[in-house]
């Protein structure tokens, strides 16, 4: 029976919650009829929920954005270190452990919290969002979790990926500016050259218009005194 409350992650007595969720009056029935293979470890409701929180935790950690859960009366179910740092939360409430956060009031945290009121009343999503508080630029996501209940953010810090982008952007105005002075100035100097070498072209066609009209009529002159009679 020990082992098999090891292996649904009951520990301790305190573990053995006795809840009956799993069809059996107590903790110790279910574990004696899984030893008997009349039960399998899935059927602990209270296990399944420590899966469920352990694969939460993994995710939280592992997420690079700041990752925050609240409930509908906008107090914190879960969050994430980076959502501690990304809101200074460490240093203003010298708290260190997500876990300590727990049931925080939203309002007191971010200006945005209106945001989420408006998630759990419409459950209409708000996807990729800027706003700007505090010399940065944030990227928002809220989500429904539970219609009318629970909520969840991913918020990403793009200040600096916003100042990129905007020196890209001088930069490439600055290109595009040159580029097209450049341009101008050549299409200005190849029309100047063009005019004079078409005025250039056109004296030479005159010119040699004129010397094969004079050649034409020379030769005709010579003709009328050596045959004139």
């Amino acid at each position: 029976v020990k082992n098999v409350f090891y292996r649904i992650g009951k520990y301790h007595k305190s573990d053995e919650l006795d809840c009956g969720a799993c069809g059996y009056d107590t903790c110790r029935d279910c574990a004696i009829a899984i030893i008997k293979e009349k039960a399998e470890p899935d059927m602990c409701v209270s296990y399944l929920r420590k899966l469920a929180q352990n694969k939460i935790n993994a995710l939280f950690k592992t997420m690079p954005s700041a990752v925050v859960i609240v409930n509908k009366d906008l107090q914190v179910v879960e969050c994430n270190e980076n959502f501690l740092d990304l809101f200074d939360l460490k240093e203003k409430l010298a708290i260190h452990n997500p876990q300590d956060f727990q049931g925080a009031e939203l309002s007191r945290i971010v200006q945005f919290y209106d945001l989420f009121e408006q998630v759990l009343l419409d459950h209409e999503d708000i996807i990729n969002q800027i706003y700007e508080i505090d010399n940065k630029v944030l990227n928002l996501s809220i989500f429904t979790i539970e219609e009318h209940y629970l909520a969840g953010a991913v918020i990403q810090d793009v200040t600096h990926s916003s100042h990129n982008q905007e020196r890209i952007i001088s930069n490439a105005k600055k290109v595009i500016t040159k580029n097209l002075d450049m341009a101008s100035k050549i299409a200005y100097l190849l029309g100047e050259n063009v005019a004079e070498i078409e005025t250039a072209l056109s004296n030479i066609i005159e010119t040699f218009d004129q010397k094969k009209i004079n050649q034409e009529k020379i030769p005709l002159k010579k003709k009328e005194v050596k045959d004139g009679h």
